[in-house]
């Protein structure tokens, strides 16, 4: 394991760019300048592998059940925060 790694995981820093593959090679953004032989880790999507899906808001399976979860309201005299 080198020192760049720790348990395993990667640590980094730096900037993110967004790049495009041309014939074969990384195409950066105009004004992107990186130094001759500098080392990059490049990530790249799975093709093969669906878009992940996302996390909805909760739902109630049964929704006959909504009146389970009712919230009752009691006031109380000079409460003090």
């Amino acid at each position: 394991m080198s020192d760049a790694t720790i348990f395993g995981v990667l640590r980094m820093s730096g900037r993110i760019y967004e790049g495009t593959i041309v014939n074969g090679k990384v195409q950066l953004p105009a004004g992107v300048n990186l130094p001759e032989g500098l080392r990059v880790l490049v990530t790249a999507p799975n093709p093969q592998q669906p878009p992940r899906g996302y996390v909805r808001t909760p739902r109630l399976a049964i929704p006959q059940q909504a009146q389970d979860f009712q919230m009752e309201v009691e006031e109380m005299g000079n409460a003090s925060v």
